[in-house]
C-alpha cells in the first residue's frame, strides 16, 4: 500500500473525528467543528511527510496573484445561482417572498471575509481540494476523483441533518456533487487555492444573505432550485473540459484502458 492511500484512509475519519466532537455540545445551526478537515490533513502530513508536505500545501495559500476572472467567478457564480432561484421562486411561486434588496448586497459583500474565516471555506477547502482531491486525481479519472470526495464530504455533513430544520438531503447531495465540479476545476487550473476557498465562502454567504428569511413550501423550492443551479454549472464544467476538470490529459490515469492482447 502506497503512502498516498495510507493518507486518506487515516484522513477520512480523523477529519470526521475532529469535526464531529461538537455534537455533545449541542451547538445549534451548523453542529460541526469547520476547522477539523484542515486540521486531520495537518496532522497526516506531519506524521508522513513532515514539515516539507505541509510547507507545500500553505504554499497554495501564499499564492495571491489569481487572475481576475477567477476571483470574479468564485463571488459571482455563487451568488448569480442564489439570487436566480430566489428570483424563481419569487415570480413564479409566491409574489410574496421577500425578495433581497440592496441590504441583502450589502450583507453579502461586507460579511464575506468573515464567513470566509469562520464558515467553513478556510477551515475545509485546504483539507478538501488542497490535500484530497491531488491524492484521488493521482489514483483515479477527475470525474471518478470528484465522486469520491463528494461522498466524503457529504458524509461529513451528516451532523447537519439532525438539527432542527435541516436541508434537504438530495438537492444537498446535488448541490454538492456540482459545486465540487467547479470547485475541482477551479483548484486544477490555479496554483491558488483562494478561488475554491472564495466560491466556497461565497456560497456559504449567499444562502446567509438571500435565503435566510425563505420558509416553508418557498425554503424547498429554493433549495431543488439552487441545487438544479449547481448541477448545470457542473455539467458545464465537464462539457467544456471534456471531462478532464482543468487535468492534463497525460496526467489522467489510464484505469479503464482497456489490457493489450496477449501476444502471440
Amino acid at each position: 500500500m502506497n503512502r498516498s492511500r495510507h493518507q486518506l484512509i487515516f484522513f477520512v475519519p480523523l477529519a470526521y473525528a475532529l469535526s464531529w466532537w461538537v455534537l455533545p455540545l449541542h451547538v445549534s445551526g451548523f453542529p460541526v467543528f469547520p476547522f477539523g478537515p484542515d486540521l486531520a490533513a495537518a496532522v497526516v502530513l506531519a506524521l508522513t511527510t513532515g514539515r516539507q508536505g505541509i510547507r507545500a500545501i500553505l504554499a497554495r495559500l501564499k499564492t495571491w496573484r489569481v487572475p481576475p476572472r477567477w476571483l470574479a467567478l468564485a463571488v459571482g457564480l455563487p451568488a448569480a445561482i442564489a439570487l436566480a432561484a430566489v428570483a424563481v421562486v419569487h415570480l413564479a411561486g409566491d409574489p410574496q417572498t421577500a425578495a433581497p434588496g440592496l441590504g441583502s448586497l450589502i450583507e453579502f459583500v461586507a460579511i464575506l471575509p468573515l464567513m470566509i474565516l469562520i464558515g467553513g471555506a478556510l477551515g475545509e477547502e485546504l483539507a478538501w481540494r488542497g490535500f484530497a482531491l491531488p491524492i484521488l486525481q493521482r489514483r483515479h479519472h477527475p470525474l471518478l476523483a470528484v465522486a469520491l470526495l463528494s461522498t466524503v464530504h457529504l458524509i461529513w455533513h451528516l451532523p447537519l441533518f439532525s438539527v432542527n430544520d435541516p436541508p434537504l438531503l438530495v438537492p444537498f447531495a446535488i448541490e454538492l456533487a456540482g459545486g465540487g465540479l467547479v470547485l475541482a476545476w477551479m483548484a486544477n487550473r490555479n496554483q491558488s487555492l483562494w478561488p475554491v476557498i472564495l466560491t466556497h465562502g461565497a456560497h456559504n454567504m449567499a444562502q446567509q444573505a438571500f435565503m435566510s428569511d425563505l420558509s416553508g413550501a418557498n425554503l424547498v423550492a429554493v433549495q431543488w432550485l439552487t441545487a438544479a443551479g449547481w448541477l448545470l454549472a457542473g455539467a458545464a464544467v465537464i462539457v467544456l473540459t471534456r471531462g478532464r476538470l482543468g487535468v492534463p490529459a497525460a496526467q489522467i490515469p489510464r484505469e479503464s484502458a482497456a489490457p493489450e492482447p496477449a501476444a502471440r
